[in-house]
């Protein structure tokens, strides 16, 4: 998940800045093009479902890895 790309909107000027789940993970903000500073964790649910997001891709590798060694 830390390559996936998700595109954030700015709530000023519609604008969508793709960042991936990894640079999300160790960013809680960044500023737009237009000037506006982009909170994107503030009153939202985004970290967590990123967070979510992250777990299950573990744990589907974790069973893929499982299911190859009782092959």
């Amino acid at each position: 998940l830390d390559s996936y790309t998700i595109d954030i909107t700015c709530q000023n000027c519609q604008r969508k800045t793709p960042k991936s789940g990894g640079w999300m993970k160790t960013h809680k903000q960044f500023n737009c093009r237009c000037g506006t500073r982009v909170d994107y964790f503030s009153g939202s649910k985004v970290k967590g479902e990123i967070i979510k997001l992250d777990q299950a891709a573990k744990r589907l590798e974790s069973n893929i890895k499982a299911f190859n060694k009782s092959k």
